[in-house]
């Protein structure tokens, strides 16, 4: 194998992948890194070879089980059958997708197609057009409507980063949190010594109020979610979406929440609305006629959608504090709860709860 030329900081280092890439029969002759990386979950590494561009992630095991990675993998395969913009996974010379190597578990993708041109921006920052948004909202409703035939899946638990939408039915919130956090003191300890811990609960269990059957969860229909459905994980070519990434955080919820969660992360102006700028209240409006583009919301689920935007990022953001007071930055974990309340309260205003 030629020396592979290194890329920017080193992730994944150059030995490392041409140790990966000799169990890979498929990959070609690896000519250089293009871009490495790290986030909370994973190590990633774009590559480039003789037969193209490839995208290799690593997961720790303490983070991550192999039977939750293969479901993933089945499900990207899923997509890929129905031809969903979304890249194929590569197998090894034993036929698997999933390799241990070094202490991590790796899966090799295709490079996704079209431009990454949100990888730098904030989850939070508006899209550059309104036409990127709109197709942003019909290929949500794409990947659900392609995997409307896999069969249910049980909702992943309370751990690691994950997108769920539990607590909306809980009977008594307080107690169901104090039990999701039972084995995590620290970000318990955060919780209760926060003074304004009891006034979240009270604004989410009023803004919850508004949903249109508390007793039936399944009056809003359930399905696989990608659960982050963020600018940085979309690829456009023009105004149009050409790949999405990412499903990590795929999950077992309703599909209006998956909705909700992409227009509170990139179709709704939190930055202007706390800088005190005029918002650009279009985008939000125009993701949903995206999505209704394609699939039609029923009367239940357009009902709850202002409910589910005004609460879908509460446990998303329980998650994200606990997580970063187990690290011990309370600085962090105190960003994560001072922006739940600043949005829990916004939409108190704007409901009128």
């Amino acid at each position: 194998m030629a020396e592979i030329l290194p890329g920017p900081k080193d992730a994944v280092a150059p030995e490392l992948l041409g140790r990966l890439a000799a169990r890979y029969p498929g990959l070609g002759t690896i000519r250089r890194i293009l871009r490495n990386a790290t986030s909370a979950n994973s190590l990633g590494c774009l590559f480039a070879t003789s037969l193209g561009e490839f995208f290799l992630k690593g997961l720790s095991p303490s983070k991550r089980l192999p039977a939750e990675l293969l479901q993933e993998h089945r499900i990207v395969q899923h997509l890929c059958r129905h031809n969903f913009p979304t890249p194929p996974i590569l197998a090894n010379a034993a036929g698997e997708t999933l390799t241990q190597e070094s202490g991590y578990f790796w899966t090799i993708y295709h490079a996704a197609a079209g431009e990454d041109r949100y990888c730098h921006s904030s989850v939070f920052a508006p899209f550059d057009a309104l036409a990127e948004v709109h197709s942003a909202g019909a290929t949500l409703a794409r990947f659900h409507l392609a995997l409307s035939d896999l069969p249910a899946l049980p909702p992943r638990p309370f751990q690691g980063i994950v997108a769920r939408y539990e607590l909306a039915w809980a009977e008594d919130l307080h107690q169901e949190i104090a039990g999701l956090l039972a084995n995590r003191p620290p970000a318990w300890d955060f919780l209760v010594n926060s003074p304004d811990f009891i006034e979240a609960l009270r604004l989410f269990d009023r803004l919850r109020e508004g949903l249109p059957d508390r007793r039936s969860r399944m009056i809003l229909a359930h399905g696989l979610i990608h659960g982050d459905w963020i600018k940085r994980n979309l690829f456009f070519k023009d105004n149009e979406v050409s790949a999405v990434i990412d499903i990590e955080l795929c999950n077992w919820a309703p599909l209006a929440y998956d909705l909700a969660l992409a227009i509170s992360a990139a179709a709704f102006p939190w930055q202007s609305l706390l800088a005190g700028e005029p918002p650009r209240l279009a985008d939000a409006a125009v993701m949903q006629a995206g999505y209704e583009s394609v699939r039609k919301l029923s009367p239940a689920e357009a009902q709850s959608l202002p409910v589910l935007l005004a609460t879908c990022r509460f446990e998303f953001h329980l998650a994200l504090l606990a997580l970063a007071a187990e690290r011990g930055d309370l600085a962090q974990a105190a960003w994560y709860w001072e922006g739940q309340l600043s949005m829990l309260r916004w939409w108190q205003r704007k409901l009128g709860c």
